[in-house]
């Protein structure tokens, strides 16, 4: 029992869990659940089989994979879903589901004290992943027993819970003799950045501590940070139920008793098993007494006062108070992996500890250290991180650089500037990106310098912070990389010279939007239609036949931009593109435009197979204003899309087609309100005595709207009369 868990405890556990679902549900569901269960605790079974025994690399990649969770429920895996390159209804499909399996704890649990590494990993792994009830007891229970690489990695796995009820486990095992499992514990911990209020720890000890006391978990571990002003109240009995009197039919008395019999017999199992949790519930209570002093000691050792409430301003004082205090472990690792949680809590109470940790004698103490300060927002953190630029190992160095770029405070640019020197080539590319988050005119010189680097990651770096930069000192040095033979620079070259309007750009787009990569050439004519240059007429009239869509979607845009007639019939032809978004594109700007010789290609797409593709034909030929295009358009009043025939009645609207009075009145009865509405509108327009005759025999009963327009309509023929 010292390494594993029984099995008896554990599926004594699951069945009290399932015992109030199998009544509710009936014996149907039972059966069913019933065969899922075994399913369950095979696959588990099967999973921890395969893994045994594995060379070590591959073990760590099954647990980094394990991380994921790829949701495929039961109605996905029956269509045939599932998890990218797994078998479907295997194990490895099974173990990157969602992982709500209680059936496959007792498997699991027993795995934790399997003799193989990688099968007391993957258990671990996926105990914290079904971020069950059940599976908190068990890893509370692991993290205090058993060898050190047992705890650690069941501490390590009380943090994927992400449960309040885990803290405390968590908090004791930064105490544990083993560096490991405090390192694990201090990584855990960074996990809680929401504040965990006392009333919710207390609702959940409540409602779980019977099923902590069947795994056997000692609520002095589960519990030490209660400290609970009065004891808890008693729960009160339960009320008795009221006689149901009820009346059967004649038909309906077969089988009554039987069933009267079933009932009864499930309501004496209920009432026992009610009996066993008020039991247990009092034993925890009398723990739970026994745990203030020890939750007393605790807040004393972390120095957290007494004033302060679990539902302060600060998130979680005493996780902060206790990773606080493991910044003086003596362990360099459990030191590193408490500055790191620190920084993910977001408390700016550790700043000034933070700012201490960064002299430790350890390198990845001081740069997690320094990454945490960045984190944290707190621009008293700028000079002590100022100071460590300098130091000795690299990793503090590109610690602190990205830290003084969250941090944004300009007094950083000189120093960090110098780091674009740096021997380091993730220094480097950190520098950059960090002036770039600086946007100080000042650095576009030496980022310019960058652009040249032997690095191509420096070198994507600096263009993306010249870009943020700007100023007219940037844009030579973008110029230069759009030439660079790596395809992400020029990428990154593109785009921040994409945003820019200065005139040394367009000779410099021009030439890229012939470039090789389908990304370049789309920041190019991107930047020419931005940059409005109507000499780039002939490079956007080439795109729009581009090979890559989104090319040809950014030559459109562009082509509205320019605002030149010319832009006809390049957009003309791009009402023919295989993609509907090009065509839309394509038929918005022609609209806009009110280009006349694309008329005929218009209404032939009245009939396109994308609706929005329609419907944006339908707008231009509205927006054209030709009137040979009505009868298209009033088509178009029979769309199986309301977009389309409302799009259809206002364009109708603009063209006052005294022809399209009869389908517009049909429109009259269209089931959509706002079609309705749109109709009413256009034969108002109209205005000829066809047109009012059809207003006239409308009843608009109670849509206001439409009355509204039938009335003023009507009232102007009044009045002419």
């Amino acid at each position: 029992m010292r390494r594993t868990i029984g099995r008896w405890a554990m599926a004594a556990a699951v069945a009290y869990l399932g015992a109030g679902t199998l009544f509710a549900q009936g014996p149907g569901a039972a059966l069913g659940r019933g065969r899922d269960e075994r399913q369950n605790a095979a696959s588990a079974e099967a999973l921890l089989s395969a893994v045994r025994g594995v060379p070590e690399p591959v073990c760590q990649l099954v647990t980094v994979a394990l991380r994921n969770t790829y949701s495929v429920g039961t109605g996905s895996l029956a269509l045939g879903y599932r998890a990218e390159g797994t078998t479907a209804g295997g194990p490895a499909e099974w173990a990157l589901g969602s992982m709500r399996a209680p059936e496959a704890i007792p498997v699991l649990a027993e795995g934790l004290g399997d003799p193989d590494e990688c099968v007391r990993a993957v258990s671990a792994r996926l105990l914290g992943k079904t971020r069950l009830d059940s599976s908190r007891a068990v890893l509370t229970r692991a993290a205090t027993r058993g060898d050190a690489d047992v705890r650690a990695l069941a501490t390590a796995a009380l943090g994927q819970l992400h449960d309040s009820l885990a803290v405390a486990p968590l908090l004791a095992a930064l105490r544990d003799e083993a560096a490991s499992v405090r390192e694990a514990a201090a990584d855990a911990l960074g996990a809680y950045r929401g504040t965990i209020s006392r009333a919710m720890i207390e609702s959940a000890v409540s409602a779980e501590a019977p099923l902590a006391f069947t795994y056997g978990v000692a609520t002095s571990v589960a519990e030490p940070m209660l400290s609970l002003a009065a004891p808890l109240p008693p729960l009160p009995p339960l009320a008795p139920s009221p006689p149901v009197v009820v009346a059967p039919a004649p038909k309906a008395l077969a089988g009554l008793g039987a069933a009267i019999a079933g009932i009864e017999e499930q309501m004496a199992l209920s009432r026992e098993q009610t009996a066993r949790m008020r039991e247990q519930t009092e034993r925890i209570r009398e723990e739970a007494r026994a745990a203030r002093d020890e939750a007393e000691r605790i807040r004393d050792e972390y120095s957290v006062f007494a004033s302060t409430s679990w539902s302060s301003a600060n998130d979680n004082p005493l996780i902060v108070a206790a990773l606080t205090t493991s910044l003086r472990d003596r362990e360099a690792p459990v030191r590193a992996a408490s500055a790191r949680s620190l920084g993910s809590l977001g408390d700016t109470t550790a700043v000034p500890a933070l700012v201490t940790a960064l002299r430790d004698g350890d390198f990845t103490v001081r740069g997690s250290a320094a990454r945490s300060l960045g984190m944290l927002g707190r621009r008293s953190a700028v000079a002590p991180l100022l100071d460590v630029l300098d130091d000795d190992s690299w990793p503090v160095r590109w610690a602190a650089a990205g830290a003084l770029g969250t941090l944004r405070d300009r007094s950083a640019t000189r120093p960090v500037t110098r780091l674009l020197r740096d021997e380091e080539m993730q220094v480097r590319r950190t520098a950059a990106t960090a002036l770039g988050q600086l946007r100080d005119s000042t650095a576009a010189d030496a980022l310019g310098g960058s652009v040249n680097d032997r690095a191509p990651e420096v070198r994507r770096a600096a263009a993306r912070a010249l870009g943020a930069i700007g100023g007219e000192r940037s844009i030579e040095p973008l110029v230069t990389a759009l030439d660079d033979e790596d395809r992400d620079v020029r990428r990154s070259a593109a785009s921040a010279l994409a945003r820019s309007s200065d005139s040394r750009v367009v000779a410099a787009m021009r030439r890229a939007a012939r470039d090789e990569d389908a990304d370049v050439r789309r920041y190019a004519v991107r930047a020419l239609g931005r940059l409005r240059d109507t000499l780039s007429l002939t490079v956007l009239s080439r795109a729009v036949r581009d090979r890559d869509r989104t090319v040809r979607l950014a030559a459109v845009q562009s082509l509205t931009e320019l605002r030149d007639r010319r832009a006809g019939e390049p957009l003309t032809e791009a009402l023919e593109d295989p993609e509907a978004r090009v065509r839309s594109a394509a038929a918005a700007a022609l609209g806009r435009l009110q280009y006349e010789g694309a008329v005929d290609a218009l209404s032939s797409l009245v009939a396109d197979p994308s609706a929005s593709v329609r419907r944006a034909a339908v707008v231009a030929l509205g927006q054209i204003g030709n009137a040979g295009a009505a009868r298209s358009v009033a088509s178009a009043l029979r769309d199986d899309s309301s977009s389309v025939r409302l799009a259809a009645a206002a364009a109708l609207a603009e063209l006052r087609d005294s022809a399209s009075v009869p389908q517009l009145a049909r429109a009259l009865g269209d089931t959509v309100q706002s079609v309705r509405r749109a109709a009413a509108r256009a034969l108002a327009s109209i205005r000829n005595e066809a047109a009012l005759e059809a207003l006239g025999r409308v009843d608009p009963g109670d849509d206001e709207a439409l009355r509204s327009i039938i009335d003023r309509a009507l009232s102007r023929r009044r009045f002419r009369i």
